[in-house]
């Protein structure tokens, strides 16, 4: 969906040329200038006020699946989120360790997924572990079930009756998972379980690699239904997003920098933004402050060649 076929988007684009006493625009247009305009600069000056602050109505939990090791600095790399605009914490510990490098998450923390049960309800997004089954020639086996064979996990891409590894493998009926002794398996749907080989049939269980850890992580997403967002928020958009026009629309710059100190602050005002993260802040119990949380980040890791 282009920005200027939503009507909420729209109106914030029209509140943002207001305030720069500009012509306003329409759902579905996009030849005059101003949609132009809006269409270029909407995405930036929306993720822009995301990644401002912890905002309790653009926050997510969800766990971090464990990908290749990093040379060094940290135990582990987790992947990153296709939808994250800022990471804001990890494991639930103030003082844990991490950075972010690239697209993935580092760190020295990371637990094994929970155990799978029966019966058990699950909910999406989760993970868990399953004891593979042993592998064994003339076997049936089905689509996303996971054989040990040595110390190697292998992930069934096709149901069929086993061969020899090699053969199997070779035919792209097995994939090497790489060594341990457990898989893991995203939690699809959100259901009560039966049997591993059920809950794979129906969709509840999707393969997640071989023996992997998970981290949990705290962050900002990009959410961009602008009319759910409270109106403090919204409104920091606004000026942010009439911040970027200025330039263009009005050929001026110093309107730009009148807007980012309406917005951010100076030396002697208060920001906008401040108001809108205060009111944010509100919903919800206090928060413990930490003072070493820099120092930690900066003194914990020993140089590679120390």
């Amino acid at each position: 969906m282009s920005m200027t076929s939503n009507a909420a988007n729209v109106a914030v684009c029209n509140q943002s040329l207001g305030l720069l006493g500009a012509s306003e625009i329409t759902v579905g247009g996009t030849t005059d200038q101003n949609h132009i305009y809006c269409t270029t600069f909407f995405d930036d000056a929306r993720d822009e006020i995301l990644a401002a602050h912890r905002w309790n109505y653009a926050k997510k939990r969800a766990f971090a699946l464990e990908t290749t090791k990093p040379l060094f600095g940290y135990d582990n790399a987790f992947t990153y989120f296709t939808d994250a605009i800022k990471v804001w914490g990890i494991d639930e510990a103030p003082e844990a360790v991490w950075e972010l490098e690239g697209a993935l998450i580092l760190t020295d923390h990371g637990d094994r997924p929970k155990a799978w049960k029966t019966a058990e309800i699950y909910i999406v997004n989760d993970y868990v572990k399953v004891t593979p089954d042993t592998w064994a020639t003339g076997v049936a086996v089905i689509d996303g079930q996971y054989l040990l064979s040595g110390d190697l996990i292998y992930e069934v891409l096709v149901s069929h009756t086993t061969d020899t590894i090699a053969a199997d493998v070779t035919a792209n009926n097995l994939i090497s998972r790489g060594e341990g002794s457990e898989g893991t398996y995203l939690i699809a749907v959100a259901h009560t379980s039966d049997t591993v080989a059920a809950d794979i049939a129906a969709g509840n269980l999707t393969p997640a690699g071989g023996d992997s850890e998970v981290l949990a992580v705290e962050y900002v997403y990009q959410r961009t239904d602008v009319d759910a967002w409270p109106i403090s928020a919204r409104q920091s958009l606004v000026i942010n997003l009439a911040r970027m026009l200025a330039p263009a629309i009005k050929q001026n710059e110093e309107a730009s920098l009148n807007l980012q100190t309406m917005l951010y602050g100076g030396p002697k005002t208060t920001g906008y933004i401040a108001l809108a993260r205060t009111i944010d802040a509100q919903e919800g119990g206090p928060m413990s402050v930490t003072t070493r949380t820099l120092l930690t980040s900066r003194r914990s890791r020993r140089g590679y060649y120390s």
